[in-house]
């Protein structure tokens, strides 16, 4: 019985189409994920913050519960408080919001900001416009608001944002302060997943394989139609 003829061509092809079938997935993950990042800034990535909870506890990060402002809401993390896609400040730990006749009065351990029932920013202290203390917790009471350092609590005046100690006050109930979270942009989670990050220590180099496969199948390619080229017309 004559042995059938191994035929590396044919070996080669075969191999090509499964391994290239594998490939053109992560090639169209690699290329979705480019062109996405490419027009980072059209699309204002940066500023889309991601709020699934598996992909923040990926990251190893808890989210801040949501601050209700009337119809809005404000989000705290680590780069300021934010309402929807507008940055009003750093805040360092917020410590309460009450509404106040038609605004809303905003405290943070390093700031505080009168909003309008539209919320819009009326004024806002801090260290650079007369905030002279680092504020510990916030108290509503009776329609006054309070606040506190480490050596004594002041009530708060709306009409100028002004602080005036208060030496002798009933017993209050100060609110517990939140500490703000971690960003997440939509725009470092592409970046991660584009690099291989998002797979973890070794997600980098599964990347580097890869794209050194894909090269190999390049080649080959190139070498299966050298081949077919080559080949003699039949007569």
């Amino acid at each position: 019985m004559m042995k059938k003829k191994f035929h590396w061509r044919l070996f080669i092809l075969r191999w090509h189409r499964r391994i290239g079938l594998v490939l053109s997935i992560f090639l169209a993950w690699m290329l979705f994920t480019g062109v996405l990042l490419n027009h980072s800034d059209d699309l204002s990535l940066a500023k889309r913050d991601i709020a699934n909870q598996s992909i923040l506890s990926w990251y190893g990060i808890s989210t801040s519960p949501d601050i209700v402002l009337g119809s809005h809401k404000l989000t705290l993390s680590t780069d300021g408080l934010w309402l929807e896609k507008q940055n009003l400040g750093m805040c360092e730990q917020f410590l309460g919001i009450t509404q106040q006749a038609e605004m809303f009065v905003v405290v943070c351990s390093d700031r505080i900001l009168l909003l309008t029932a539209q919320a819009e920013l009326i004024d806002q202290i801090d260290s650079l416009r007369g905030l002279s203390t680092h504020l510990l917790a916030m108290s509503n009471h009776e329609q006054q608001i309070f606040v506190k350092d480490k050596l004594q609590i002041y009530l708060l005046n709306t009409d100028d944002l002004s602080l005036t100690p208060q030496p002798n006050l009933p017993p209050l109930n100060w609110l517990t302060p939140i500490n703000p979270s971690a960003r997440v942009s939509l725009e470092r989670v592409l970046m991660d997943a584009h690099a291989g990050r998002f797979l973890g220590a070794w997600g980098k180099y599964m990347v580097d394989a890869f794209a050194t496969v894909l090269l190999v199948l390049l080649f080959s390619g190139w070498f299966l139609a050298k081949r077919r080229h080559r080949k003699p017309d039949s007569v």
